[in-house]
């Protein structure tokens, strides 16, 4: 009896992407694949939401020279690798708008989008995703040296730690993260972990300043809220965790070794935190090249919660993180990054929306006696 074949969800993009490497047109790739793949085919994989059984992607993966697992949905792949509770998170990772989106607000925040350059880091972070797994989604720690190989080649030519403007990570202190992750190449060991854990950490807690941020305001444009107050405090935890490992690794020169770490598999619970993250990032991927980007926005009640297991992860290292003091973070809301770039697009919406004119109190009577007159009349 012949094994049934399972299907799987097609990632469309990536078929593009392999077939413009090539130079192949679909005819092409019907005739590569002797006929086994036809034209009619690939304009189904190519539908959003179409699927393909195993065989057929070991095919084409083969024609286009890549693995099987390159062609197929990484949303899918993902929710079926990660674990229940983190897998969870992620799903609700984001909440839709029910009511209608302003074009305007859609608009702007598309363009600060672009201004702050998210997409190469949502690339960076995707890159890194793929690269850091083996054929199950789940990460291989024998190709951290290949991720840093990339990371200080590919990365570092446009910039290594996305974009600067919206990290406000000083040169030294990404020249400092290069070079040690330069010299961190080679045999797997746990300080390659956790030096990938303040890679991942630094572009996780900038896209998500973005999302918070673009969420905020989608939310909240006119008027500082409870909901904006509530998004700039969530930013503010996951900056100071970066700022406390930036200075842990890069000026302190902390070291994960020792027999303990393996032992007790310390650097294993790292390693599910970058999980966790690149995971996080991935959604944010998924979003922003989703049919509903402009109504979407990040759950705060599933992002405290990430934040949360991160923090755990720098109670396991022995790493202490500032207290919070309300006072002082009431201030910084409109002196942190998140109030710097919030601001701008409120001040933005601000205009789309002039108050309304109000009258005093003698115009107020003047108007009511005025009408009073007109009904008695």
């Amino acid at each position: 009896m012949a094994r049934r074949t399972l299907d799987l969800p097609v990632d469309a993009e990536m078929i593009k992407f392999f077939r413009k490497e090539r130079g192949f047109t679909y005819k092409d790739i019907e005739y590569q694949s002797n006929g086994r793949i036809t034209e009619d085919d690939l304009k189904q994989f190519m539908s959003r939401g179409k699927k393909a059984n195993e065989n057929m992607l070991l095919i084409l993966a083969d024609v286009l020279k890549c693995d099987k697992l390159d062609l197929v949905d990484k949303g899918y792949l993902l929710s079926s690798n990660l674990s229940f509770e983190t897998n969870r998170m992620i799903g609700e990772l984001y909440c839709r708008n029910k009511e209608d989106v302003n074009r305007f607000y859609a608009r702007k925040i598309r363009e600060f989008h672009d201004e702050v350059d998210l997409k190469t880091m949502l690339n960076q972070s995707h890159r890194l995703f793929l690269l850091l797994s083996s054929g199950d989604l789940l990460i291989d720690k024998s190709l951290f040296s290949r991720a840093f190989d990339v990371i200080g080649n590919d990365f570092a030519e446009y910039n290594c730690i996305g974009n600067m403007e919206i990290t406000k990570i000083q040169d030294n202190e990404a020249r400092n993260l290069l070079s040690k992750i330069a010299g961190a190449s080679g045999d797997y060991s746990p300080q390659q972990v956790m030096l990938m854990f303040l890679y991942v950490l630094i572009l996780f807690d900038a896209i998500f300043l973005v999302e918070a941020i673009a969420s905020a305001t989608q939310l909240v444009p006119e008027r500082r809220t409870e909901k904006a107050d509530q998004y700039f405090e969530l930013t503010y935890r996951n900056e100071k965790m970066r700022n406390v490992l930036i200075d842990a690794v890069l000026y302190k020169g902390m070291q994960l070794d020792g027999p303990n770490i393996l032992e007790c598999g310390i650097d294993d619970q790292i390693i599910e935190s970058i999980v966790l993250m690149l995971a996080a990032c991935e959604k944010c991927h998924q979003h922003i090249n989703g049919n509903y980007v402009d109504s979407e926005y990040v759950n705060r009640k599933t992002f405290a919660a990430i934040l949360s297991m991160l923090e755990r992860t720098f109670d396991t290292l022995n790493i202490e993180l500032p207290k919070n003091d309300v006072l002082t973070e009431f201030v910084d809301m409109n002196t942190k990054r998140f109030g710097h770039y919030y601001n701008k697009l409120k001040a933005f919406f601000n205009a789309l929306n002039p108050p309304r004119k109000r009258y005093d109190k003698e115009q107020e009577s003047f108007f009511k006696g005025f009408c009073f007159a007109k009904i008695k009349w």
